[in-house]
């Protein structure tokens, strides 16, 4: 039967065609297997690292906050995941504050909101033991003066850093008053030669508050208003400082005054001095 099967043509070529198939699908096979075997083989997929944690503030803090060691640090911040656009200079965690703490001690350079993040360009180091680098504070066109108020002339003593203050100046004048009115007008010292009275001015306003010493009062001005500052300081004129709210502070808004003198006293209160 085989060689019957052998003769014929037409067999041979079912045969050699069954063959080819079967040869087909065994190289098909050992293809596909040799396509897979990599994907397989891969190594297996490392998992994302987890930021360090952030610094937020817990409440509002305030500037030139000494930060020196990690139990201060804990009474304002506490830690947060820190999110996929977080700023690269952001302190990392306590164990970052730590590793900043250990090179120098720190203070604040701007006061922080609550919520806010702290960041490691916030934190700035004394450039000598008590000292305040005040240039990294100041804006372009500023300068920093320095005055001592008394705590009464100073809302007994509150102001702090951050908050923004009006200075109020007392200082003395000499009035053309006539031999007649001699006497008849309140507020001016006969006694001195040439009679003379105080006269009381909103002298400079919205001035930025930048350090607190005791008595000693650092504010941010421009250099025309640092003059008029040293002009009270060099005549020896009362000083006060007024402390202004959010809003008028925000905004900058500026006030127009009535100087004090004598004649005010006398028309413009709306109980006014009664001459005799």
């Amino acid at each position: 039967m085989l060689n019957k099967l052998i003769h014929n043509s037409r067999n041979l070529f079912i045969l050699g065609a069954v063959l080819a198939a079967l040869a087909f699908v065994l190289a098909f096979s050992l293809l596909s297997k040799a396509q897979q075997s990599p994907t397989t083989l891969a190594a297996p997929v490392q998992p994302t690292p987890v930021p360090a944690p952030a610094l937020v503030a817990k409440t509002n803090v305030p500037v030139f906050t000494p930060i020196v060691d990690l139990k201060t640090a804990q009474q304002y911040f506490a830690e947060q995941p820190a999110k996929s656009n977080v700023n690269p200079d952001y302190v990392k965690g306590f164990a970052g504050l730590q590793v900043l703490l250990a090179q120098a001690p720190r203070h604040l350079a701007l006061a922080l909101p609550k919520g806010m993040q702290l960041m490691t360009s916030s934190l700035i180091t004394n450039t000598a033991p008590g000292a305040v680098d005040f240039s990294p504070l100041l804006n372009a066109g500023e300068v920093a003066e320095t005055i001592s108020v008394q705590p009464v002339g100073a809302d007994n003593g509150n102001i702090q850093p951050s908050d923004y203050v009006d200075l109020l100046v007392s200082y003395k004048v000499h009035p053309n008053v006539g031999s007649s009115g001699s006497g008849s007008i309140p507020g001016i010292d006969y006694a001195s030669s040439p009679p003379s009275t105080q006269e009381s001015q909103t002298t400079l306003q919205s001035l930025r508050v930048l350090n607190v010493a005791g008595a000693n009062y650092t504010l941010a001005m421009s250099h025309q208003d640092a003059l008029v500052l040293k002009w009270a300081k060099d005549t020896n004129g009362t000083v006060d400082l007024v402390v202004r709210s959010a809003d008028d502070a925000t905004h900058k808004k500026v006030f127009k005054t009535t100087p004090i003198l004598p004649d005010y006293l006398q028309h413009k209160l709306v109980n006014g001095f009664v001459l005799p």
